[in-house]
């Protein structure tokens, strides 16, 4: 897992070519005028997806974590707190959804406080647990680039 300022983005281009893509894509473009849905950056391979929505309570969120792509969050406006563990410790509580490479379970983790700006890089070895208000619920504008991680 990775957190940083959009601003430092160049820092990380040298870890692998579809990251250093999906970090110009948000450097780039006007995301805040993007209406939700999902964007092909290169087809499946890496595609963004533009979300908004409320916080909610840490109880309400879900652990999550994926098989097949490496997500880039980026807040594009907004405040949230996100939940980050290794995978060694998340217990699934459901089937993997292969479709969506998707699977939702427990854990506990460490919490991370991402503000408009920043952005986060969770690999297939971090689960997650997005979208949790700081004090109370706050509208957040996000972009998630989704890297399929065995192209190089």
């Amino acid at each position: 897992m990775i957190i940083d300022k959009l601003e430092n983005a160049s820092f990380y281009f040298e870890l692998n070519n579809k990251i250093k893509t999906g970090l110009q894509y948000l450097a780039k473009t006007d995301l805040l005028n993007l209406e939700n849905g999902r964007y092909e950056i290169d087809g499946d391979k890496i595609f963004v997806v533009i979300q908004e929505y409320s916080t909610k309570s840490q109880d309400q969120s879900l652990w999550e974590a994926h098989r097949n792509y490496i997500d880039i969050q980026y807040i594009i406006k907004g405040q949230e707190k996100i939940g980050y563990l290794n995978i060694n410790k998340f217990f699934p509580s459901t089937e993997y959804n292969k479709e969506k490479d998707i699977v939702f379970g427990d854990g506990e983790g460490e919490f991370l406080t991402a503000t408009t700006g920043d952005f986060i890089i969770f690999t297939p070895h971090d689960a997650h647990k997005p979208g949790i208000c700081l004090h109370e619920p706050d509208y957040v504008k996000k972009a998630v680039v989704k890297i399929y991680r065995s192209c190089k």
